[in-house]
Formats: structure tokens, C-alpha cells, sequence
């Protein structure tokens, strides 16, 4: 066959082809093919824009729990913190409680010991000497005690025996020490003039005028036997003024005597409070309050 008729074959085959079945043909292959290639990148778009949603929505889960966790860990070491500042403040409360409690106890077993000295010696230049130093003590022991907010509600000192609380007893505390200090300048007062022997050489001697001053009286009569006449009976007559000076003078001893000896029951009682008072405070550095 030559070069013209395979022409005109091909020719012939193309013509045959592209009928109106074979266009349409095509065109809905085409439009297929079209359909699925969008189909394919809708599918792989929606994927990516779901998987870029997904990450952002991880990522915002992520920072949130990362700032949580931040805010967390924040919140927990300034609780720490706190927990920290307040037990070293409690144990320097405690620590200061302690110090102040021994303290006290020192001051007030030196003050006692001052104050019985003075009721137990006769030598008057010791007596006036541990007085001094009472002075001194007493004052330390006010500013120890000092002043609180919390008074008491009465003033009856037997609060100063409860064991539960101390609330309401400093400034009791101070008014009593200011008063046994009060009391001992009294006596030592007292101690410096003479004493209970002073007084006692007034009773004497007022005693003495008492009976130098006496007048015998008349009362009645009676017969004596070996005499046999009627003899005058008499008694002894005091002048006023000597029995109420020596009941005076009895009275002024009685009252020395009861305030040496209140004087001893307040040195008991002072013991007690401090002892009580003390006891309470150590409990409370003991727990650390």
C-alpha cells in the first residue's frame, strides 16, 4: 500500500471515531475523572483545615494546661511560703515565750527570796538593803508583765489562779506586785523605827505607868480574924487613860503582827500566780501558739 491510501485508511478509522456515542463518551469519562480528582482534593482540603482545627484546638488545651499548671505550681510555693513564714514566726514566738517565761521565773524566785529575807532577819541594815532591791525587782517585773488589751472583766484576784487562761491578769499581776511592794515599805518602815521589841518596850512602859498611877478603892469591908476588927476592902483603880493607851498600844502590836503574817500569805499567793501564770505560757510554747 502506498503512502496515499494509508492516509485515506486513518482518514477513514478518525471519522469512524469520533461519532456522537464516542463523544459523550468521552465527556462523561472526563467529567468523572473531573469529579473525582475535586472530589479527592475537597476531601484532602477538609482534612488539612480538620487536622489545622485539631492542632489549634490541642495546642489551646496544651497552653491552658500549661497555664494552669504555672498558676498551680505559683499557688502552691507561695502557700509553702506562707506555711514556712508562719512556722519559723511561730517558733520565734515560742522561742521569745520561753526566754520572757524563764525570765520571769528568775525575777520573781529573787524577788520571794528578797521579800522572806526581810520577814526573817532582825538586822535592820539587811532588812533595808533587800527592801532596795525589791524596788528594783518589783519595777522589772511590771514591765514584764506590762499592759494588754484584755482586761478582766472583774478584779477579783482569784483569777489568778485559773489554769485554763491568762487572759485579763497582767495588769492584776501588776497591781498586786505595786501593792506587796507597798506593804514591805510599810514594815520596813516599821522594822526601822524599832519593831514588834520597840513596841513591845512601849507596852511595857505604858504598863508600868499604868500601874504607878493606880489608886486603891474602897469596896466594902470585912472582919479579920487575928486582928479581930473590921478592915477596909479595896481594889485597884486604873487611871482611863493608861488602860486605853495600853489597849491601844496591845491593838497597834495585834495589827503588826496579822500584817507579818498577811505578809507571809501574800508571799504564798504571789508563788502560786507566777507558778500558775508560767505553766499556762509554757504549754503554749510548747505547742507553739
Amino acid at each position: 500500500m502506498n503512502i496515499e491510501g494509508t492516509i485515506e485508511l486513518i482518514s477513514n478509522s478518525a471519522e469512524g471515531f469520533w461519532t456522537s456515542g464516542n463523544i459523550i463518551a468521552i465527556v462523561v469519562a472526563l467529567i468523572s475523572i473531573l469529579g473525582s480528582i475535586f472530589v479527592a482534593w475537597r476531601s484532602e482540603k477538609n482534612s488539612r483545615e480538620i487536622s489545622k482545627s485539631n492542632n489549634e484546638i490541642q495546642k489551646k488545651i496544651n497552653d491552658e494546661n500549661i497555664a494552669l499548671q504555672e498558676k498551680w505550681n505559683s499557688e502552691t510555693l507561695q502557700f509553702q511560703e506562707k506555711i514556712n513564714k508562719a512556722n519559723i514566726d511561730a517558733n520565734l514566738i515560742a522561742s521569745a515565750r520561753i526566754e520572757w517565761i524563764q525570765k520571769v521565773r528568775n525575777l520573781s524566785a529573787e524577788l520571794l527570796s528578797l521579800y522572806f529575807s526581810m520577814l526573817n532577819s532582825k538586822d535592820t541594815e539587811k532588812i533595808q538593803t533587800a527592801f532596795n532591791h525589791s524596788i528594783e525587782k518589783t519595777e522589772l517585773l511590771v514591765l514584764y508583765f506590762g499592759h494588754e488589751d484584755d482586761k478582766a472583766k472583774n478584779e477579783d484576784l482569784d483569777i489568778l489562779l485559773n489554769k485554763e487562761s491568762n487572759i485579763g491578769k497582767n495588769e492584776l499581776i501588776v497591781r498586786f506586785a505595786i501593792s506587796l511592794s507597798q506593804k514591805f515599805n510599810k514594815y520596813n518602815v516599821f522594822i526601822q523605827d524599832g519593831g514588834l521589841s520597840e513596841l513591845q518596850k512601849s507596852i511595857n512602859k505604858a504598863q508600868q505607868e499604868m500601874y504607878h498611877n493606880v489608886e486603891m478603892v474602897k469596896v466594902g469591908e470585912y472582919y479579920h480574924e487575928e486582928a479581930e476588927e473590921m478592915m477596909d476592902m479595896e481594889e485597884p483603880y486604873y487611871q482611863t487613860g493608861d488602860i486605853l493607851n495600853v489597849k491601844r498600844l496591845e491593838e497597834k502590836k495585834k495589827d503588826r503582827v496579822n500584817e507579818i503574817t498577811n505578809l507571809q500569805n501574800d508571799l504564798i499567793f504571789l508563788r502560786n500566780i507566777i507558778r500558775t501564770y508560767l505553766k499556762i505560757e509554757w504549754n503554749k510554747a510548747k505547742s507553739a501558739k
